[in-house]
């Protein structure tokens, strides 16, 4: 099998797992909004936003390293042994300290609702760093099945602690726990994990090794956290909780785009790391093309169908966040850019040029969102995630140069562009719903006419795999 049929056979598998997530997600939509009011959804996106960044420090980004040793260890039993071995038991420690000092703070009178943070961030590390293990070894079929699991349990989970159960915020939390720890025991029962980590072989050398490929990877993930989670804290200070529940529905559907990337994004590292010493790997460049245009036209097909979808989907106590949701989808299609690149830099083992671009994008979005929240409120948050990325992107392009040589067609991305600037015109002036309809027709023809020759080269290699 070639490269390229092995990457879209990939992605199609680990889709399966993802878009199901996916859908979860805007299922679960109308049960947040109507259980949860504002503030109560804020205060649960509030404390799953501290538990993400206590994730990235406690446990050093050591699931990246897993992943990416592990694709270089394949076939090799005893350093697979080693890897996973040192990993997980380093791993496990440190889900034990969490859970203690999680159970002595919910013994506290005051504070003891902040002990989910640390229950969260346990399961929810216990479950990654499983994920990553069955990729790496190349068990995407695995990996497919246990987010298909998540999504099952956490539906399961919702209805039972907050239809049933009535237990509001706190039902969430039990929903997140519940489903991300029995989703990560069935990768440890299907792989074997068990037979496969030894006390012996646990190894401080090889913990270092994998800390230092995966320590700069620490200050990358804590300014994208900057990024992405400052705004709820700036906003949680100088408007109140209310206006993080508004952000947390006005980017369900920017990561809704953003997670359906993550299907591609993650066949993607794993292509980049197998093929970067390849003399062909220049040809990065058609793929490359074809996954930003595809996600271009998805991001306007988005802006279009929003308001034809908003008012059925949303409670009407969340109303404003119609206003944001265009400019989160904007700063997602940076984002995309920004993986896209950082999948380079990963591959080459490159981790400490992704840290220095992320630290000064968290820098600047942390200014403006401070300069700007007491004028113009929410809009503060969007505009400075937007142009955080965008700083982030156009510093990885230039960075990379050094290493690899990646073609871009500027006249494609002037044609974008301007795809964009007539989406956003047509959602802010609020056309009649026939316009929004012709325009996602629109960008589906343009994007079919821009990726004709690879469309076709994959609908080809998916039906020899379906012969197969």
């Amino acid at each position: 099998m070639n490269r390229e049929a092995r990457f879209v056979k990939n992605t199609i598998i680990v889709g399966i797992g993802k878009i199901t997530t996916q859908i979860v997600s805007f299922c679960l939509l109308p049960l947040y909004t109507n259980s949860l009011n504002p503030e109560q959804y804020g205060n649960v996106d509030l404390f799953q936003t501290y538990a993400s960044i206590i994730m990235v420090i406690v446990y050093l980004q050591i699931e990246q390293a897993l992943f990416r040793f592990l694709v270089d260890a394949r076939m090799q039993k005893e350093q697979e042994s080693s890897i996973m071995s040192t990993a997980i038991i380093f791993s496990l420690a440190v889900d034990i300290f969490l859970t203690v000092i999680g159970t002595i703070v919910k013994n506290i009178p005051g504070i003891s609702e902040y002990a989910y943070i640390f229950y969260m961030v346990a399961a929810l590390h216990f479950l990654e760093n499983m994920l990553q293990l069955a990729r790496g070894g190349g068990d995407n079929v695995t990996y497919t099945i246990a987010n298909f699991c998540n999504s099952v349990l956490l539906i399961f989970f919702n209805i039972v602690f907050l239809l049933v159960l009535h237990m509001r915020s706190e039902g969430m939390f039990f929903s997140i726990i519940s489903s991300s720890v029995c989703s990560a025991l069935y990768i440890v029962f299907k792989s074997k994990v068990y037979r496969r980590i030894h006390l012996k072989h646990f190894s401080f050398q090889k913990l270092k090794e994998l800390a230092a490929y995966s320590f700069p990877l620490v200050p990358n993930a804590i300014s994208w956290w900057i990024i992405g989670a400052s705004d709820r804290i700036i906003l949680s200070y100088f408007l109140g909780s209310a206006a993080i529940g508004l952000v947390t529905v006005s980017q369900k559907f920017s990561t809704a785009i953003f997670n359906v990337y993550c299907i591609v994004n993650i066949t993607w590292n794993e292509f980049v790391s197998v093929n970067i010493s390849d003399p062909e790997s220049t040809k990065f460049s058609e793929m490359k093309e074809i996954i930003l245009s595809s996600f271009s036209a998805v991001c306007i097909g988005c802006i279009s169908i929003v308001p034809l979808l908003f008012y059925f989907l949303i409670n009407h106590q969340y109303n404003d966040a119609y206003f944001y949701i265009p400019l989160y989808i904007i700063g997602v299609m940076l984002n995309i850019v920004v993986n896209m690149m950082n999948a380079f830099f990963v591959g080459l083992k490159k981790t400490s040029d992704i840290a220095k671009t992320s630290a000064v994008a968290g820098i600047i979005n942390i200014a403006i969102n401070l300069l700007l929240v007491k004028y113009i409120g929410i809009y503060a948050a969007a505009l400075s995630t937007i142009l955080a990325y965008a700083i982030t992107a156009v510093w990885r392009i230039a960075g990379l140069k050094k290493y690899i040589t990646i073609k871009w067609n500027y006249v494609k991305i002037i044609i974008i562009i301007i795809q964009f600037v007539i989406t956003l015109l047509l959602y802010y002036l609020k056309a009649a719903h026939v316009f929004y309809m012709i325009n996602m027709l629109i960008a589906a023809a343009v994007w079919l006419l821009m990726n004709k020759r690879y469309i076709v080269n994959i609908l080809n290699i998916i039906r020899r795999q379906i012969k197969k």
